[in-house]
C-alpha cells in the first residue's frame, strides 16, 4: 500500500529535514476540499494508477510530530517540536 502514496506532493521535502516520525494521512484535494472518494479510487486503481496519480495527485497532511532524530517529542509544546525539526 505504501507504494500508492509515494507519489505525493511534498514528500521529498520531508527527506531534507532531520529524521522524524510524523503522524498524518494521505489526502487528495479536489475543488478546494478534501476528496476521500478520489483517494479510495487510487487504492483500487490497479493498472490505472499512473493515470490517476497525474489526475488526482495526493498530498501528505501531517498533524503531529512524534519523534525527531530518535527523541520522543510527544510531551513537548509545539514551539519546541518545531525548533527540533527545522
Amino acid at each position: 500500500m505504501i507504494g500508492i502514496y509515494l507519489a505525493t506532493r511534498g514528500i521529498m521535502q520531508l527527506r531534507q529535514l532531520r529524521p522524524a516520525v510524523v503522524d498524518g494521512e494521505a489526502v487528495v484535494w479536489s475543488g478546494g476540499r478534501l476528496d476521500f472518494e478520489a483517494l479510495q479510487r487510487r487504492l483500487i486503481a490497479g493498472k490505472g494508477l499512473r493515470a490517476l496519480v497525474r489526475e488526482l495527485p495526493a498530498s501528505f497532511a501531517g498533524f503531529d510530530v512524534l519523534s525527531v532524530a530518535g527523541h520522543d517529542t510527544r510531551a513537548l509544546p509545539l514551539r519546541d517540536v518545531t525548533a527540533h525539526v527545522i
